[in-house]
């Protein structure tokens, strides 16, 4: 299912990450699964630079990424 601006579940993950961490990120999982489930979803990327956007800290201290 492609990405839908619109959609319901957003996810946040970093715009830009290095060659080693390719494929191995968080966001990845999530991803998957949504996209096994058939469920819409819109990603909101950000710079790691910049201020992490609200919620992000809460998700931090999970053992997973959260939704």
């Amino acid at each position: 299912m492609p990405l839908d601006p619109t959609a319901a579940i957003e996810i946040t993950a970093f715009n830009w990450v290095p060659d080693f961490a390719k494929g191995n990120v968080r966001d990845l999982r999530v991803r998957w699964a949504l996209e096994e489930a058939g469920l819409a979803y819109r990603a909101r990327l950000f710079d790691a630079k910049d201020a992490r956007p609200e919620g992000s800290a809460r998700a931090a201290l999970r053992t997973g990424a959260g939704l």
